[in-house]
């Protein structure tokens, strides 16, 4: 193994050679295929096989464990109040799961999935190994909505499911073109952002049409350095307080006129006349079930019993309203450390994740999830790579 200089002197690589000194490989070009590897694993998990295999540990269980092994290994640079907050997070929840419910298969998966902030904290890698993976990942998540939009293979696919997931590997081209540099690189990257937009508007998903359209507007629209630090975390507590909020004042967001009028001009297309598409009474029923546990949790998770559709009620279910403001502590704290010294890929990562966070008004994917959703967490922990950092301060 040698060590030669890379472009613009950026990095170092390795290229390991055979004894005949023929070049082998080039263990750099790996680093553009992290993410792609990790959303593939991402997709099957939510499979039947991928969630059965392993003696029923599945996909999920197993990348978990990876992400905390990980997460350990690199604690020396991981930033103390993220460890600190996770460490809260972690014995309190434990104390809840233990005393209560004992619902310990999701209780690893909720938990050890939010470790996946630590994968990307020690890579050396650069900005334009990212730029690649996060443009194959967007072409991976394109290749699937083709497939699901106009072929028959995934027909038996929930399109909330498909529309969610394929979303958040289609996210990143939209970062990815605000890093490129070259005229026509940025116009093919445009094309790949519009007709992800376009496929996933044909999946009849609304809440992941507004994930990457809220993307599009405050990446794309607005320039990285209009979002100081404080507007971020502002702006990142807003989407956090949202699933309560909305479940707090249906009755009033169902007499915004704005919204009623776009609902039945879309009512065609998508088929649901109502702007939450009936997930009120479902919300009403979270309401109850959390009423007489609203503060600690029962320790079990609600997908035992219901998908309430919104992450609020299913977090304060399993782990009460203080789990709820713990998780959001963290999240808080590993966005604050991000945005420290932040270029502007890291800047859009963070922005990238605070949209995903709209979509939990709705949905329930981040956290107390039954499968390991790791992938949004994926776009903190580049943000909070130190060596990105680095590169800027260069």
């Amino acid at each position: 193994t040698i060590i030669v200089k890379g472009e613009n002197n950026m990095e170092n690589q390795k290229i390991i050679y055979r004894k005949d000194n023929k070049l082998f490989f080039n263990i750099n070009v790996f680093k553009e295929f992290y993410i792609p590897i990790l959303f593939i694993l991402f997709f099957i998990q939510q499979s039947v096989y991928g969630s059965k295999i392993f003696n029923g540990l599945g996909i999920s269980g197993l990348l978990a464990i990876f992400f905390i092994i990980v997460f350990i290994k690199n604690i020396n640079k991981i930033p103390k109040t993220v460890i600190f907050c996770y460490s809260i997070l972690i014995a309190y929840t434990f104390f809840i799961v233990y005393s209560k419910g004992e619902d310990w298969n999701n209780w690893i998966i909720s938990i050890l999935s939010l470790a996946s902030v630590g994968l990307f904290i020690n890579i050396n890698i650069t900005e334009s190994q990212l730029k690649k993976g996060l443009i194959y990942t967007g072409i991976l998540a394109n290749i699937i909505l083709i497939i699901y939009n106009f072929g028959n293979y995934l027909k038996g696919w929930n399109s909330n499911t498909v529309g969610l997931l394929t979303t958040i590997g289609t996210l990143g081209t939209v970062v990815a073109y605000k890093m490129q540099t070259n005229k026509k690189s940025k116009i093919l990257n445009m094309m790949l952002v519009l007709f992800s937009i376009y496929m996933v508007f044909l999946t009849g998903n609304r809440n992941s049409l507004l994930v990457i359209l809220i993307s599009f507007i405050t990446i794309i629209l607005i320039k990285a350095k209009n979002w100081k630090k404080y507007i971020v975390l502002t702006y990142l507590v807003i989407a956090l307080s949202l699933p309560i909020l909305v479940v707090k004042t249906t009755n009033q967001v169902n007499n915004i006129a704005i919204l009623n009028y776009i609902t039945s001009k879309t009512e065609g297309f998508f088929n649901k006349d109502t702007i939450f598409s009936g997930r009120e009474e479902i919300w009403k029923i979270g309401e109850e079930l959390t009423k007489n546990s609203r503060w600690i949790g029962n320790g079990e998770s609600l997908y035992n019993y219901l998908y309430v559709h919104n992450m609020y009620y299913s977090v304060v279910y399993f782990f009460g309203i203080i789990g709820y403001l713990v998780y959001c502590t963290y999240i808080y704290n590993v966005v604050k450390v991000g945005l420290k010294d932040a270029s502007e890929l890291q800047i859009h990562c963070i922005l990238l994740f605070i949209a995903i966070l709209f979509e939990q008004i709705a949905e329930n994917t981040l956290f107390t999830a039954k499968l390991n959703t790791f992938m949004p967490y994926l776009f903190l922990s580049i943000a909070i790579n130190k060596r990105l950092k680095e590169v800027k301060g260069k």
